[in-house]
């Protein structure tokens, strides 16, 4: 049995495109955590963090055999962990004044509702009225 945690990042590449598990799970548990770490100094939610790393490796393992690391392993990673992060507040800040936006429609739209559902029982309530005042 391999000791993958003795491996050099290149070794474990050449693994990891031989399509090695093991290399795999290897640089996953070796980088992981300082991964994290980075993408937490620039996000600050864990679930955005979670859900880079997953990606991230992810498309590692779905890419491993056409997979070209022109400046090492971690390089890479730390690079693309990054490049995701920036991605990520560049999409949050596009999207935050339409989420702005959407919540007050959405305000608006109830408040419009519960005035006509107010409109409709008032209208009733007169109407009610005048029968009874009618019928007397």
């Amino acid at each position: 049995m391999k000791q993958y945690r003795n491996l050099s990042d290149p070794e474990l590449v050449n693994l990891l495109k031989a399509s090695d598990h093991a290399a795999y799970l290897e640089i996953y548990d070796r980088y992981k955590t300082a991964l994290q770490q980075h993408a937490w100094k620039k996000l600050g939610r864990a679930e955005d963090v979670q859900d880079l790393i997953q990606d991230l490796f992810t498309e590692l393992w779905v890419k491993r055999e056409v997979l070209t690391l022109t400046t090492g392993l971690a390089n890479y990673l730390f690079t693309a962990i990054r490049n995701r992060s920036l991605n990520l507040i560049y999409k949050r800040r596009k999207e935050a004044p339409y989420l702005d936006s959407l919540q007050e429609f959405i305000r608006e739209g109830n408040y419009l509702i519960d005035l006509q559902i107010r409109e409709k029982e008032f209208q009733e309530l007169i109407q009610k009225r005048w029968t009874a005042c009618h019928r007397g």
